[in-house]
């Protein structure tokens, strides 16, 4: 069962800032569980968790980015 498929059944009418503060310090989330996240949500998982590694990568690419 996915982490967010959890807090759902925990509290069912969890608001968006909640499941926010439940998983915003996971580092890896499965693709169902990014798949349940509201828009919001999961931009602001990705930009926490994503971003930084996709810019790592880039620099480390392309020397000059």
């Amino acid at each position: 069962m996915s982490i967010v498929d959890k807090i759902y059944e925990e509290n069912g009418s969890v608001t968006e800032e909640e499941l926010l503060e439940k998983i915003i310090d996971t580092k890896e989330l499965s693709a169902l569980d990014l798949w349940l996240l509201p828009q919001y949500v999961f931009d602001e998982w990705r930009k926490k968790h994503d971003y930084p590694r996709i810019l790592d990568n880039f620099k480390r690419r392309l020397p000059r980015f």
